[in-house]
């Protein structure tokens, strides 16, 4: 989990990134898709942690 995490939060700031280099306008919907993304990745990240901790109780 915490592995696609990292991937989805990877891929989802290369994307922000990318479109300021390239000085984009970005549709709405891209906007969202990588919020939600964003928010996505993180969290596994987040939950993937907690339950490292968790087992090591």
């Amino acid at each position: 989990m915490s592995s696609a995490g990292t991937l989805c939060a990877t891929l989802t700031a290369l994307v922000s990134v990318a479109i300021i280099v390239l000085r984009l306008e970005p549709h709405d919907a891209l906007t969202w898709l990588v919020l939600v993304g964003w928010i996505g990745g993180v969290a596994m990240q987040i939950i993937a942690g907690a339950k490292a901790r968790m087992r090591k109780v």
